[in-house]
């Protein structure tokens, strides 16, 4: 914009390594993804939804789209409309880690394990992060 003064963008550094290596070795930028939609929770939606926990990520559908996406690797490993994402690899979902950013650390191809909540059960699966496309 032609009349935009002191605009700046960052990119965090690790997020740029990674980029980086990821054209060297493969020719473009291979960004990984799960193929859930989901909402951040917090206290009111906790609250509002009456939901087990107050941190995690809420799968759920946008009222147009599916919550998990057909032949997804959310779908591959057995995600459901409803589940909770608590922890994905080692760290635990909340709004200083989005499950968004949390995705961004590993790569294509990698297999995570992810704690769920379903109803009052916890599972354990296992997830192969897939290129979006």
């Amino acid at each position: 914009a032609s009349s935009a003064q002191s605009i700046g963008f960052a990119i965090p550094i690790n997020r740029a390594k990674k980029d980086i290596q990821s054209v060297r070795s493969t020719g473009s930028i291979k960004v990984p993804y799960v193929g859930v939609r989901y909402i951040m929770i917090d206290a009111d939606l906790a609250k509002s939804k009456k939901l087990a926990v107050t941190e995690g990520a809420l799968i759920n559908s946008d009222g147009t789209n599916p919550a998990v996406m057909l032949n997804s690797p959310a779908a591959k490993a057995g995600f459901k409309s409803g589940d909770i994402i608590t922890q994905f690899g080692d760290t635990t979902v909340n709004s200083d880690h989005p499950l968004g950013n949390i995705i961004q650390d590993y790569n294509v191809g990698d297999v995570v394990n992810a704690k769920i909540l379903r109803g009052s059960e916890i599972l354990n699966l296992k997830v192969t992060l897939e290129e979006r496309t």
